[in-house]
């Protein structure tokens, strides 16, 4: 895995993890970046005690992606059979697209379509 890719990954979890414990006010970075690196150390130590162990909890956490996202499509789907049409009334109301703001949007397509070359490379392996 590459090295900022993971940290990146990290920290998002680590401030999703710590951020409840916190209601009211943003969390201390000190706490965010230290359940981040707990997070990698934990992950790594997996990975070097049982290769197999490591790919059972990516497919798990595979698993609860999945029906995260199903629960989402699913209640979105609801929400407009139930007539909740608001938000595609105005789309585009407040949209910035200068050029930077599209290069960002361009550089966050990418990190997230990282994982299927990610899966690709190890398919061909």
């Amino acid at each position: 895995m590459r090295p900022a890719s993971a940290t990146g990954i990290a920290l998002s979890f680590a401030e999703y993890v710590v951020t409840p414990f916190y209601s009211g006010s943003t969390p201390p970075q000190s706490v965010v970046k230290c359940v981040a690196a707990a997070a990698i150390l934990g992950l790594t130590i997996v990975n070097c005690v049982s290769v197999r162990m490591a790919t059972g909890i990516q497919v798990v956490s595979m698993v609860f992606k999945l029906v995260a996202l199903a629960v989402i499509i699913l209640g979105g789907v609801v929400m407009l059979f139930q007539g909740h049409t608001e938000n595609f009334e105005e789309p585009f109301e407040n949209t910035k697209a200068d050029v930077s703001s599209i290069g960002i949007a361009f550089y966050q397509g990418l990190w997230s379509f990282g994982g299927v070359e990610h899966f690709e490379l190890k398919l061909r392996n």
